[in-house]
């Protein structure tokens, strides 16, 4: 059996993913990254459930694959083998590796539509403005919520005209954590300064319930670099959270270099 290992971070928890050959996404594990650890039994076990893929690497090793190779894995109507598809797109040149992405971001199967939308953070490189377009569609159409929430990433990593407005629309709309998270860790790296009311919003509204949004509206704002923030993070600094705590620390340190340079 074929085997692909998917390793990334997300809100300051790791998580690793293994796609099969007959069973896409087969299972994961969500645990601590090496800066922070999951308290009160947070870290637990995944089935079934939906992780990108883009950082994915073959463990058999990146072999050179043809378009059509690709192309014929995507087209199969065997899951496994449009997953391995969509995997081995990264190896074309950039306009056929998007070219094979955009077939499958409206794919039947949720999990691959997530996978294939994920892989537009590097191909949409190739067209910013047209995989600007699609994401636009994905996000106000597709039914599944982390297809939506990988598009909204994708969307901020463009950086184009019109992408903070759609993100700050889309935030307003939904009431979808994970779409919200989504959208409030990549407004950090977009570094839109109009992004500083939202974040703050975010951060001093998330409940108690909602530890991952904390977490990623202080990394946003320490990203940001707007020292504004300084005197609502350090409110966190002592959060009963200890990642919430290590990331507001984090944050300050970020945002005092900054005030200083």
């Amino acid at each position: 059996m074929e085997m692909f290992v998917c390793g990334f971070d997300f809100g300051g928890v790791a998580k690793r993913s293994w796609i099969a050959e007959n069973s896409v996404l087969r299972s994961c594990s969500r645990v601590p990254n090496s800066t922070t650890s999951l308290r009160n039994n947070r870290s637990k076990q995944c089935h079934g459930a939906t992780f990108g893929i883009t950082m994915c690497t073959e463990a058999s090793g990146g072999d050179s694959v043809s378009r059509e190779d690709v192309f014929a894995m995507l087209n199969s109507e065997d899951g496994g083998d449009r997953a391995r598809g969509i995997n081995q797109a990264r190896f074309l040149p950039p306009d056929q590796c998007l070219e094979a992405i955009l077939t499958m971001v409206k794919d039947a199967n949720p999990q691959l539509r997530y996978a294939a939308v994920s892989q537009l953070s590097v191909a949409g490189k190739a067209d910013p403005e047209r995989s600007f377009e699609i994401l636009k569609d994905i996000v106000a159409t597709d039914k599944e919520p982390t297809v939506q929430a990988a598009a909204a990433d994708v969307i901020s990593s463009l950086k184009l005209p019109g992408c903070y407005e759609l993100l700050d629309e889309l935030y307003g709309n939904t009431n979808d954590w994970m779409l919200r998270f989504s959208i409030i860790s990549g407004l950090g790296e977009m570094g839109d300064p109009r992004a500083y009311e939202l974040l703050i919003d975010a951060l001093k509204n998330a409940g108690e319930e909602e530890p991952l949004i904390k977490i990623a509206a202080l990394g946003a704002l320490g990203e940001l670099g707007d020292v504004r923030a300084l005197d609502t993070i350090r409110g966190f600094v002592d959060d009963s959270d200890s990642i919430v705590a290590d990331r507001a620390s984090f944050a300050i340190g970020l945002l005092e270099k900054q005030s200083v340079e």
